[in-house]
């Protein structure tokens, strides 16, 4: 439902609400990057403002990664 003295509300295509966390996390496997979300995902059901039902679009991760090899400085973000 629109609110005119809500201007700051993100709406996605099917007209829900959007919330988006921007971080800086320094992650260096896979693995990292799962827990990362797990975690971050647990602490969002927690507080109540998603399920984080990724099968359902609920939640999504957009990831920049950086590519290098190894000793090198890290390449540019894709």
């Amino acid at each position: 439902e629109y609110n005119p003295k809500c201007p700051y509300r993100d709406l996605n295509r099917a007209g829900v609400a959007l919330m988006e966390i921007v971080s800086e996390p320094d992650m260096r496997s896979a693995d990292e990057a799962a827990a990362y979300l797990k975690k971050l995902r647990s602490i969002l059901r927690y507080v109540g403002s998603c399920d984080g039902d990724m099968e359902k679009g609920n939640m999504r991760c957009d990831a920049k990664v950086a590519v290098r090899k190894p000793g090198d400085k890290l390449g540019t973000r894709c």
